[in-house]
């Protein structure tokens, strides 16, 4: 998840409400206590703590000069842990908009705090914005053509406040008009990964057929999707065959899978890395970051 790659394995295995958080993790003891206002109270110097408690309205115990930073220290705690400390909403949208950078700017969506999007319905809209922005979507299309029954033939995944999935296994068929939600729309950053599993033949010939095939389809999908209006200004799409492909797989092919990402258009950056032909990335680049 580091470089951005969506991996199955990360994926949650419930979600109770779309803006839950996607994943329930207890941060360790020592990012606890980096976090705490206990220490960020004790990197203060005297001065600034007596600022926040003047800032604050609070009675300042030491008027005349005379500073004991473990007093201001315990007086800011005590007025945190007051119930009526302050309203959320009182604050200045330039300043909500900062905390909400904090909880939902995070590139990885997993580390997103989406539980604030629950709170109200204005808050919900303030927040929405930042999160469509400042966090990306991580996207996957797979295939799998060695038929396994325990895998899935075909999938699109897209995780970001919330998760959308669409599978089907061998013999099973996977809903077109349903394959991208229409959120991604409103999303500024797009992570996709594409990975296709080939078959052997007798012929020992490794066979893409029918994952070059859905690749093509999902991606006209998501670019019909996009067409119209759309928020996205980066695109980056990383595209693996599993194993490696062999003389069998002709760099046409690839070509014509990947064709409707032409028809995308005001992208400010796109990226293209994996086992595609040389110069195919600089082609496609070149059209859908045009701006005629």
């Amino acid at each position: 998840m580091a470089d951005g790659t969506f991996y199955e394995e990360l994926l949650p295995s419930a979600i109770k409400h779309e803006h839950e958080s996607l994943y329930t993790q207890k941060p360790s003891p020592r990012s606890a206590i980096k976090h705490s206002p206990r220490y960020l109270y004790d990197r203060c110097t005297s001065k600034e703590l007596r600022a926040f408690v003047r800032a604050r309205g609070l009675e300042d115990p030491y008027p005349r000069g005379l500073t004991l930073k473990y007093t201001y220290v315990r007086l800011l705690e005590l007025a945190d842990r007051s119930p009526a400390a302050f309203r959320f909403l009182d604050l200045p949208p330039e300043v909500r908009k900062l905390v909400y950078k904090e909880l939902l700017g995070r590139l990885a969506p997993a580390k997103n705090y989406t539980q604030i999007l629950r709170t109200c319905q204005l808050l919900c809209r303030e927040a929405t914005d930042v999160l469509y922005s400042s966090s990306p979507a991580l996207c996957l299309i797979q295939t799998d053509e060695t038929f396994p029954a325990d895998r899935n033939y075909l999938t699109v995944h897209v995780l970001h406040h919330k998760f959308h999935k669409q599978e089907a296994r061998h013999g099973q068929p996977i809903a077109y008009d349903a394959l991208w939600p229409a959120f991604l729309t409103r999303i500024r950053h797009i992570r996709l990964s594409i990975h296709l599993h080939g078959r052997t033949e007798e012929a020992g010939h490794l066979k893409f057929s029918i994952g070059l095939r859905f690749m093509k389809i999902a991606l006209k999908r998501l670019s019909m999707l996009l067409a119209d209006k759309h928020e996205v200004k980066k695109l980056e799409i990383s595209f693996m065959m599993h194993p490696a492909p062999k003389a069998s797989i002709k760099d046409e092919d690839v070509r014509q899978a990947m064709s409707p990402l032409r028809q995308l258009r005001e992208l400010k950056t796109f990226t293209l890395v994996g086992d595609v032909p040389e110069g195919l990335s600089d082609s496609i680049s070149q059209t859908v970051t045009s701006t005629d």
